[in-house]
């Protein structure tokens, strides 16, 4: 495999330690194998524009009220931008790239959870991916609360127990969820 610039910088950014990982700007590295001349940048500032929207909805700060804010976020990409799953063509390698996420709208479930974990990263709060058999989600930590979000489900805000059901749907019982 032909080593690149894009494949050097993504290699650099993702040795960091994980607080200093931009991962927007890691996932955009991602795609400018594929699209050169990708202005990273602008997407960013799209990124940085639906966050600005998102907290502009909000009452108080994310970090205090963060369902007020998980509702804020899903309100913003899936009601008003209109952000889904691609269920009808789930194997389009557009749905792999963020940049074609952010323009069409339309992802898988791991594209659409950085989308959502940079917007909720921009607005305070502190939210990582979870990785499931079959499946990728978010989870937002905050005084020792957990509240998972199916960006693929259009923000379907699963308690441990449902996501204990949507691992149950996507492969049976034989699954066991664990939330560390």
């Amino acid at each position: 495999m032909a080593r690149t610039l894009a494949t050097d910088l993504f290699r650099e950014m993702v040795s960091r330690p994980p607080e200093q990982i931009d991962l927007g700007a890691a996932t955009l590295l991602i795609a400018l194998d594929e699209y050169p001349g990708l202005n990273m940048s602008g997407y960013l500032k799209r990124i940085d524009a639906l966050a600005e929207r998102t907290s502009a909805q909000l009452l108080s700060n994310a970090a205090e009220r963060p369902m007020e804010a998980i509702e804020s976020i899903n309100y913003q990409l899936f009601e008003i931008e209109g952000f889904r799953g691609n269920q009808e063509d789930y194997y389009d390698p557009r749905n792999s790239f963020l940049n074609d996420v952010i323009d069409r709208k339309t992802g898988i479930p791991i594209t659409l959870s950085v989308l959502y974990m940079e917007v909720g990263r921009r607005i305070g709060l502190k939210m990582e991916g979870v990785g499931m058999p079959g499946h990728f989600i978010v989870k937002c930590r905050q005084d020792g609360a957990e509240i998972f979000v199916d960006p693929f489900g259009r923000g379907e805000i699963l308690l441990e127990e449902g996501c204990r059901r949507k691992l149950t749907q996507l492969h049976g019982k034989d699954f066991q969820f664990n939330s560390s």
